[in-house]
């Protein structure tokens, strides 16, 4: 059903992280009842503050966990750098769930939301390079999949950031979860799956004639300059 009330139910971007916990919080105190504590709660620090100060029994985090269905594991394991973050965007869970002519929900952060099966990762037979044109989340998440099948990955970006649209997309008032989610000024793209380790940057493209530089790194996580002539 499709409500005014869905703007609370499956909360966008524009509302506070949080915003209902001081109201489970008061029921809580007001009636003694075993509390859950739900609405933008989108990273392990958060929910482990709302539980520090007693604010609930419990926190639930749905799209949390589309968006990364490793969440929980990586912030047991301390790997907080590694996850994919619900940005609230709604486009592919709300907005796919309203549609009926969408075959199941999607997800801007993962690709493999409803495909999962399709979508299974497995070593290539053949190792191939791979020139990726564009560092927008697309192309990140490219290089992330390629790498995890063996392949080597080269991703060429003609501007001095990657993230693409999502750079873009947050510039716009109560957006900045979109811009940070890209990795500005920051580990870039802070889901380099199966790898931790950081690399190292990227070089900005010669405009003048279109020279590709970007990003490539090998399969144990060390950077290497892009091959000449890529």
């Amino acid at each position: 059903m499709i409500s005014p009330a869905n703007k609370y139910e499956v909360p966008p971007i524009d509302l506070p992280k949080g915003f209902n916990i001081e109201n489970a919080s008061r029921i809580r105190k007001e009636t003694g009842m075993l509390t859950i504590g739900v609405g933008r709660i989108n990273t392990a620090e958060l929910a482990e503050q709302i539980l520090e100060e007693d604010k609930v029994d419990m926190v639930v985090m749905g799209r949390a966990q589309l968006a990364d269905p490793e969440f929980c594991n990586k912030a047991k394991a301390g790997l907080v750098e590694e996850i994919d973050y619900c940005v609230g965007c709604d486009q592919g869970c709300l907005d796919c769930f309203a549609d009926v002519d969408c075959p199941q929900i999607t997800c801007l952060r993962n690709p493999a939301v409803g495909r999962e099966a399709e979508c299974e990762i497995n070593q290539a037979e053949k190792a191939e390079t791979v020139l990726i044109a564009g560092g927008g989340i697309a192309g990140l998440e490219a290089a992330i999949v390629l790498q995890q099948r063996g392949h080597k990955a080269i991703v060429c970006e003609a501007s001095d950031q990657v993230g693409g649209q999502f750079l873009t997309a947050g510039e716009a008032p109560r957006k900045g979860e979109m811009k940070a989610s890209s990795g500005d000024g920051q580990k870039s793209r802070a889901s380099w799956r199966g790898d931790p380790a950081e690399y190292s940057g990227y070089e900005r493209a010669d405009r003048r004639n279109q020279t590709p530089y970007g990003i490539q790194r090998n399969r144990r996580g060390s950077a290497d300059p892009p091959d000449s002539g890529s």
